[in-house]
C-alpha cells in the first residue's frame, strides 16, 4: 500500500456501528484485504474513565471543550498517568 497517499485517497471500505458500550466506532477495511482498523470517534465519558481506571490509570487533567453550535456535543483532553504498583520505586 503506498503510504504517501492521504487516508481520503486510500481505498478504504468504512462502516460506522455502535458497540456494546453505546460508543461510535468506525472500522476500515482495505479493499482485498481482512485486515481491519477499528477506532472509536465518540465515546462516552464514564466509559472513558472507567476504562483509564480500570487500566491502572490517573486523570490528572481533564478539560472539556464545547461547540458553539450545539452545546451538548462536546469534545474532551484528557491526560493520565500509569498508577505505580505498590511497593515498587
Amino acid at each position: 500500500m503506498n503510504w504517501t497517499k492521504s487516508m481520503e485517497d486510500l481505498p478504504w471500505h468504512r462502516k460506522y456501528e455502535i458497540d456494546e458500550k453505546g460508543c461510535y466506532f468506525e472500522t476500515l477495511v482495505p479493499l482485498g484485504s481482512s485486515d481491519r482498523v477499528k477506532f472509536r470517534l465518540f465515546i462516552r465519558e464514564s466509559i472513558l474513565r472507567e476504562e483509564l481506571c480500570s487500566a491502572g490509570f490517573s486523570i490528572v487533567r481533564y478539560d472539556r471543550f464545547s461547540s458553539r453550535n450545539d452545546p451538548k456535543d462536546f469534545s474532551f483532553l484528557v491526560a493520565a498517568k500509569k498508577d505505580q504498583e505498590a511497593g515498587t520505586d
